[in-house]
């Protein structure tokens, strides 16, 4: 594997990373929580690439007490990464010349 692939996956694996921590951020922060910064934080790196995916897939309304919903963009963003964009950086870095 070139140092070009290499590093385009580990930035891949950073950005999932990152993904997964806002997910269970997501779950758990509550609103005085002194973890609130670093949501705010993943919240300005991810949502301007879920946003548009939450736009053509819409949370899913669940009848809960008190009402909620479930968000699948995070998980369709990582499908799209590890199906699409991952295998394609790596063939396009494998290519020689």
């Amino acid at each position: 594997m070139t140092q070009i692939a290499r590093v385009f996956d580990l930035l891949i694996k950073l950005f999932t990373f990152g993904l997964f921590v806002r997910m269970f951020l997501s779950w758990i922060t509550p609103a005085g929580s002194a973890l609130k910064p670093a949501m705010l934080y993943l919240d300005k790196v991810y949502e301007p690439i879920l946003r548009p995916i939450r736009r053509i897939v819409k949370p899913i309304k669940l009848n809960l007490n008190p009402p909620s919903s479930l968000d699948l963009s995070p998980l369709l963003l990582l499908v799209g990464l590890w199906w699409f964009i991952h295998p394609f950086a790596m063939w396009l870095t494998a290519q020689p010349g």
